[in-house]
């Protein structure tokens, strides 16, 4: 059989570090807190737990009481990673609650909107983050529609733009880089997702050796949340979610988020089921080997290189 590509075709050859493949991604729920009273959150975070969870992201309305005590009963905070997710941030909100929150707790920040020049996370951690720094992510949400290419080089300028002027305070540039997070909310469009997701880590790893010097990265920097339809039946959201938490675990991402279908009709196995994708790709499929399992397909190497090449042309480094 004459092969579809030859050697004067010249393809791009993109190969993903082999440390991406050598275990497969951290299992996150996501629990609304607003949806329900603490007794009932709490039960939401143990049946987590008890199938499998490996790291939680409570969603707290701040105008609401936050139990966080009654929330976490029953949980060792210092065995499983929990994270706190505000809809509202000021530094007087994230100060009152790192105050009852557990001192293990990790506080997420949303960088995508900015509420003035001095940026909310400068604020709230002035005059401690030398010991605090690493007690906060710095969330940088990513959609997968629209001006793809074109509003991720917007976020990784803004993720540029923060870099610099935390430097320019005198902070660490490894603290800040190693607690950022890239969130990429997945598409419908299974092989769109492998090329996005792709190129994510690729233009990562360009940022992260231009402002370290060839330092190879450390950090657990890519999350990939697979949201269900507003209006939909949930056993279409479970076909999605199996095909999104695939494309995910082919490309390397490190956390996985399957945020459930909610709704009063809805059985109460379906979450479960959605934490059972991640237990099937883990224990059955043999993917993680520890080498890129796309590497050397032209269609996905062809646009990974393109549109990286498009967002990094973007940016002002």
């Amino acid at each position: 059989m004459n092969p579809t590509l030859h050697e004067e075709d010249h393809p791009v050859l993109i190969r993903l570090p082999d440390v991406l493949f050598e275990q497969a991604p951290r299992i996150m729920e996501w629990i609304n807190t607003s949806a329900d009273d603490a007794k009932n959150v709490n039960q939401m975070i143990l049946d987590a737990l008890g199938y499998g969870a490996q790291s939680l992201v409570l969603n707290v309305e701040t105008e609401n009481k936050m139990p966080f005590r009654l929330w976490l009963d029953g949980v060792f905070t210092d065995m499983i990673e929990v994270n706190v997710s505000l809809d509202h941030e000021s530094p007087e909100i994230i100060h009152a609650v790192r105050e009852i929150i557990p001192k293990s707790a990790l506080v997420r920040l949303n960088r995508n909107y900015i509420d003035q020049p001095s940026s909310v996370f400068f604020e709230a951690l002035d005059g401690s983050m030398d010991e605090n720094a690493k007690s906060y992510r710095f969330i940088y949400t990513i959609p997968s529609t629209g001006q793809w290419t074109k509003q991720t080089a917007e976020i990784f300028q803004l993720i540029k733009d923060d870099l610099q002027y935390w430097t320019s305070q005198g902070f660490n540039h490894m603290d800040y880089l190693e607690n950022c997070i890239l969130v990429l909310s997945s598409d419908t469009q299974y092989l769109k997702q492998l090329i996005q997701t792709r190129v994510l880590h690729i233009a990562w790893h360009n940022l992260w050796k231009h402002f370290t010097k060839k330092q190879e990265c450390t950090s657990l920097y890519l999350e990939c949340h697979v949201h269900p339809a507003k209006t939909g039946d949930p056993d279409h959201h479970l076909i999605r979610a199996s095909s999104s938490a695939l494309a995910a675990s082919l490309t390397g991402v490190h956390t996985l988020c399957i945020h459930h279908a909610d709704g009063k009709l809805i059985p109460s196995h379906y979450p479960r089921m959605d934490r059972n994708i991640h237990h099937l790709l883990n224990m059955e499929s043999e993917m993680y080997r520890g080498q890129d399992p796309l590497s050397g397909s032209y269609l996905i190497d062809y646009y990974t290189h393109r549109w990286t090449s498009d967002i990094w042309n973007r940016l002002v480094v």
